[in-house]
């Protein structure tokens, strides 16, 4: 460990080891290159003092940090209420030990810092690909079997737990390795595999309103790996497309759960700071080693939109990285589901034919918008609607080529489990309406 002013390192020098504030907060990675652009935003942020090592643990044997969740000083309103639990949860997570909880100086460093980490990733985006081409990649499950609502539910709430850990992690400064996205992503893969017109089901289970982070990551890897294997993108594209979905959003982690959540009404700077979150995600997942640099790239661009009329930078078109453009559908759609304190959650075939809207005013990509719609149906599984003899179904598979004949199951004590409508006349039946979850029972699948 060695203590230093940073202004002692000449622009254009890799550091050797990690750059540290006083009060522990990661301010750049080994193997960075530094640039004026770097040490201006870290003088600024943390003054010129900084600390190499090759992590917190060595600072606390140096004495620099106490060590344990003790550290450092309380978190400011800037953090999320969820940091309460952070450093129990992290450590669950991690064999480090747990890094001291981010203060208001700490959150001011990562502003200041994530300016200069976008500036790089800018420069770094002049030698990307930022198009995906399509593959042979073809799914390899029965349309026709139901996937076991046990196993769905078994399979979202581990993977839901896996996420809160990893967040839990990111909150208090602790690196992550990349592969514990990849056992997320893994497992969804296989689910994806074995019934890819069931798969986006998981997308549409209840999570609680306080503490929404997680489920809604989890959401988005679901949708975003469907989205892309209807794309016929390739099985190294789904993965990333899925991992883009886990993390897109942690920027959000630095606000407030009152801001997140539309507890109170947002001032002029509470929307500011939302409208800063694509930028501090990207300064959260330095956190995360290994990470491909589209994933920072879609994170930064999750909200632009086709007609430019996004943020941050107000991108258009082909400007907008595939990943990202992908994920401004499936963020619409997903939000648009979930239920907050000032609104409740929007039925998926309204939250669907918004989205729907909003690509017929050009603020979305078409094609990724087409292929959520064939993925998740017209009528999204395992969403609810009324059939044209008056029963409640949930609808547990799509057709993709005929939208709005989906297969469903009728509420219980119908004579029948499973129906594909699209082998029925519409005049024998067909869906009158999406309705909101019934309260009575179906059928095991």
């Amino acid at each position: 460990m060695e203590r230093i002013r940073i202004t002692s390192i000449s622009p254009g020098t890799c550091v050797k080891q990690t750059i540290f504030s006083a009060t522990g907060q990661k301010l750049l990675n080994a193997g960075v290159t530094v640039t004026q652009r770097h040490i201006d935003a870290i003088v600024r942020a943390s003054g010129a003092i900084v600390y190499m090592a090759e992590s917190l643990a060595d600072l606390q044997e140096s004495g620099v940090l106490e060590s344990g969740p003790a550290a450092g000083a309380a978190a400011s309103s800037s953090a999320s209420s969820e940091s309460e639990t952070a450093a129990a949860s992290a450590a669950t997570t991690t064999a480090s030990s747990t890094p001291p909880r981010p203060n208001r100086r700490a959150l001011v460093v990562n502003q200041a810092m994530a300016d200069a980490l976008v500036a790089d990733l800018h420069q770094r985006m002049r030698r990307m690909d930022l198009r995906i081409k399509s593959s042979s990649r073809h799914a390899k499950g029965n349309q026709g079997e139901a996937l076991d609502p046990a196993r769905l539910e078994r399979l979202r709430k581990e993977s839901v737990d896996h996420i809160r850990g990893i967040f839990a992690c990111l909150e208090t400064g602790t690196e992550i390795a990349h592969d514990e996205l990849d056992v997320i992503v893994t497992n969804l893969l296989k689910c994806l595999d074995d019934c890819p017109t069931q798969f986006t089901q998981l997308a549409l289970f209840d999570h609680p309103i306080d503490d929404y982070m997680s489920d809604h990551a989890f959401k988005g890897a679901v949708l975003a790996m469907a989205v892309a294997a209807q794309m016929n993108w390739s099985e190294e594209n789904v993965r990333l497309a899925g991992v883009c979905g886990l993390v897109y959003d942690v920027g959000m982690l630095l606000v407030s759960n009152r801001i997140r959540t539309g507890a109170g009404q947002l001032t002029d700077t509470d929307r500011q700071l939302v409208r800063r979150h694509p930028s501090l995600g990207v300064a959260l997942l330095q956190l995360i080693r290994p990470l491909d640099s589209l994933v920072q790239l879609a994170t930064l661009q999750h909200h632009e939109r086709e007609n430019g009329t996004g943020y941050p930078q107000g991108l258009s078109g082909s400007a907008i990285c595939d990943l990202a453009r992908v994920l401004g559908v499936v963020d619409t759609f997903g939000a648009a589901t979930e239920k907050r304190r000032y609104r409740e959650s929007k039925l998926p075939y309204t939250a669907m034919e918004e989205m729907l809207q909003g690509t017929s005013r050009q603020s979305f990509w078409p094609a990724a918008a087409r292929a959520l719609v064939q993925a998740a149906g017209l009528f999204p599984v395992g969403s609810f609607v009324e059939l044209s003899d008056g029963r409640a179904a949930r609808v547990v598979s799509a057709n993709p080529r005929q939208l709005d004949r989906p297969i469903v199951e009728p509420m219980a004590g119908s004579s029948a489990c499973l129906i594909d409508l699209a082998q029925l006349e519409k005049k024998q039946l067909s869906v009158l309406k999406p309705i909101p979850k019934p309260r009575a029972s179906f059928r095991a699948a």
